[in-house]
């Protein structure tokens, strides 16, 4: 069993990575450095939207059915045992809010091999001020 952290164990794939680069090792290092940031911003905006009620977050892309208004969670940022009623966050981790679209899960239907789609409708009156506030505290 690894006794490190993950903190630990990344700081070191890190200086292996580093290690094996000839060349543009400044590069790699801004590269790690950006990934770093990204990892961070991400575990900060889930650890917000759980805090904030939600059960979910998906990135904003083609796995969402703007039209029929629904989704299939095909590589979500986070999945807590979503239920109809929930609050699901569809959008990225980032300091922008406008890039972020709350709804709510109104219907579960089945969908291709046992996999499901989940129906939601838009929040009204989401709290802008909260999410500036929250766009802020990520940066």
């Amino acid at each position: 069993m690894n006794s490190q952290s993950v903190e630990e164990r990344r700081v070191n794939d890190n200086s292996k990575i580093r290690a094996c680069v000839s060349g543009k090792s400044d590069f790699v290092n801004r590269w790690l450095d950006i990934c770093d940031k990204s990892h961070n911003r991400e575990t900060k905006w889930i650890a917000l939207l759980r805090y904030w009620g939600f059960k979910a977050a998906h990135p904003n892309d083609g796995w969402i059915d703007r039209e029929d208004k629904n989704i299939f969670f095909s590589y979500p940022q986070f999945f807590d045992n979503l239920q109809v009623g929930d609050m699901v966050m569809l959008g990225w981790a980032s300091d922008e809010p406008k890039k972020w679209r709350p709804v709510r899960v109104i219907k579960k239907m089945d969908w291709f091999m046992s996999s499901h789609k989940w129906a939601f409708k838009d929040i009204d009156g989401w709290d802008n001020t909260a999410i500036k506030i929250a766009a802020e505290w990520m940066k």
